[in-house]
């Protein structure tokens, strides 16, 4: 029987996010302290994510910035490991060339720590964001601006580089919060479309509730820094839904799968 199927991703950034950030947080050491909480509770109910780490973290080195060994833990408990750049820049602001630079940075830094292949990519901000053919780079209260990039230079950059996969946000996903995704090949990356904003709340169970009734697939994701936060990314949020979505598994009306798995289906 067809199952309901779900990726969970995290994009993790550790001190080098926080130093970019336009939030003004400074907890990027909170990716590594919630990230042994993560990692530990996943592993009791064998539930495999994606960690999508910024190569600048997994440089050799000590926290708050770099953290190779527990990059080294998340594939040895069978996560995926992709990338989420190396320096955390905004992609939709990058030249072809300089985007080139940061996905075979952040690509062999990665494969280093983690040994294992990284074909998957996850953009900082989820920037650019996209609407029909164009690619946007859109905040909130400003005008939307068309990125120097398209999502087709993105996808060649991307499989000239080796990955693989591309988790992508569409504009729309703003007024449609639960969408279910629709993965789909662009230069011969695939895009995998996230329709929720990042969290473990209400709205992400009603997307994997939707996903079984469906058939489809459900994207979720967070960042690991979220679990020490109040609002939907926190603990407690974390908790309830992992053993949601566990139920259902051992039900067997859902498949946990990664972007990985969707390369050789």
């Amino acid at each position: 029987m067809k199952k309901g199927k779900l990726i969970i991703c995290w994009d993790y950034e550790l001190q080098k996010g926080a130093d970019t950030s336009v939030l003004g947080y400074n907890d990027g050491i909170e990716d590594y302290n919630q990230t042994k909480f993560i990692l530990q509770y996943l592993k009791e109910r064998n539930i495999k994510t994606c960690f999508a780490v910024l190569g600048y973290a997994a440089e050799p080195g000590g926290l708050p910035y770099h953290a190779p060994e527990q990059i080294r833990q998340m594939a040895e408990e069978g996560h995926e490991v992709g990338s989420h750049t190396h320096n955390h820049k905004r992609i939709s602001r990058l030249s072809y060339k300089e985007l080139l630079e940061e996905l075979r940075r952040s690509k062999d830094v990665i494969e280093k720590a983690s040994g294992i292949e990284c074909t998957a990519f996850v953009s900082p901000w989820d920037k650019p964001q996209y609407f029909l053919k164009a690619a946007i780079d859109f905040k909130p209260n400003t005008f939307p601006r068309l990125s120097q990039l398209s999502r087709g230079k993105i996808c060649l950059a991307l499989k000239r580089t080796g990955y693989q996969t591309y988790r992508i946000a569409p504009l729309t996903s703003r007024f449609n919060k639960l969408g279910l995704s629709r993965p789909f090949n662009v230069k011969g990356v695939i895009n995998i479309p996230c329709k929720l904003s990042n969290g473990f709340g209400i709205d992400a169970k009603n997307l994997v509730k939707k996903a079984i009734e469906k058939k489809g697939l459900a994207v979720v994701y967070a960042h690991p820094r979220g679990l020490a936060h109040p609002g939907p990314q926190n603990r407690e949020n974390f908790k309830s839904f992992i053993d949601f979505v566990s139920k259902q598994v051992e039900g067997k009306k859902l498949e946990i799968i990664l972007p990985r798995d969707l390369i050789k289906n």
